[in-house]
């Protein structure tokens, strides 16, 4: 009789772990793709392919813009796009299947021509930033997650906000709205990180895309200026809000004053740069 019952019940156990692990099986997840802002379609492919060759397949945007797509079964990655020979993200190898809906953000495209991305697990009114951790990959807000004056339950402020300074960080000399150094919005800040920064000594500021409008630090004009002691990712912060302009490097953070802040109006900035590791050079500057 023992014997008996001991069978019954490890059969008992069996049906109910099978039945765990087909309900998780068998789970959709629902996702929800904010699109670049450029794309005018959004396709969704991954592999191994469930949702056809490539590009995948042709997602329809709902109300709000969003484009949505419930996936089953688990696979090892997925890109998103806006067509055959049309821009894409990079790999997608990050997403929690397990968490029954998620929403993503497409960034602009890195060095590498690929766009960012950003899964957020918390629907909010930025198409599911809030919260959203950015993939190593993209060359935006990499090494600058600091968010003092931001606040990620606030909207994104609107318009579009780039770096113009020196031609050996910014590629382009002094262009206000070079489309390579737009800033990328996200978890309350304006970003953009430049990669393997040699040695030496850089100027800055950020604009609005013009002239009439532009903001910086410590240097003759306005400007920001800083020396890299040893070469690393420099990510230039801009808060929209307060306006002001932070460089990080590594893990330390050198900030511009900002909207209303008088206190740093007489404090030596040079002394600032070199608790951060940096000091600040005065050199000739750009004449705007």
């Amino acid at each position: 009789m023992k014997k008996m019952f001991a069978i019954v019940l490890a059969l008992m156990l069996c049906v109910s772990v099978l039945s765990v692990v087909s309900f998780a099986a068998e789970g959709d997840m629902v996702v929800h793709i904010q699109a670049h802002e450029s794309w005018e379609k959004c396709y969704a492919y991954n592999w191994p392919e469930s949702l056809g060759g490539w590009p995948g397949t042709e997602l329809s945007a709902d109300a709000d813009g969003l484009y949505t797509l419930t996936l089953s079964g688990t696979f090892d990655g997925m890109v998103i796009g806006a067509g055959d020979g049309q821009p894409q993200t990079v790999d997608i190898t990050d997403l929690d299947l397990t968490a029954g809906e998620a929403w993503i953000t497409i960034g602009d495209a890195g060095s590498d021509g690929k766009h960012t991305y950003t899964i957020s697990y918390t629907a909010s009114d930025e198409g599911g930033n809030e919260g959203g951790n950015e993939n190593e990959g993209g060359n935006t807000n990499e090494g600058g997650n600091e968010n003092e004056g931001g606040n990620t339950n606030e909207p994104a402020p609107t318009g579009n906000y780039y770096v113009a300074g020196v031609g050996a960080l910014c590629g382009s000399e002094w262009k206000e709205n070079d489309p390579a150094n737009k800033m990328t919005y996200a978890n309350g800040m304006y970003s953009i990180t430049y990669k393997n920064v040699a040695p030496g000594k850089y100027s800055l500021k950020v604009t609005d895309g013009t002239w009439t409008n532009s903001w910086g630090g410590n240097g003759e004009n306005g400007n920001f200026d800083f020396e890299v002691k040893e070469a690393g990712d420099i990510t230039v912060q801009f808060n929209a809000n307060n306006k002001q302009v932070s460089i990080v490097v590594g893990d330390e953070t050198l900030k511009g004053p900002a909207t209303g802040d008088m206190s740093l109006a007489g404090v030596s900035i040079a002394l600032l740069a070199a608790t951060a590791g940096l000091v600040a050079v005065v050199s000739k500057k750009k004449e705007f």
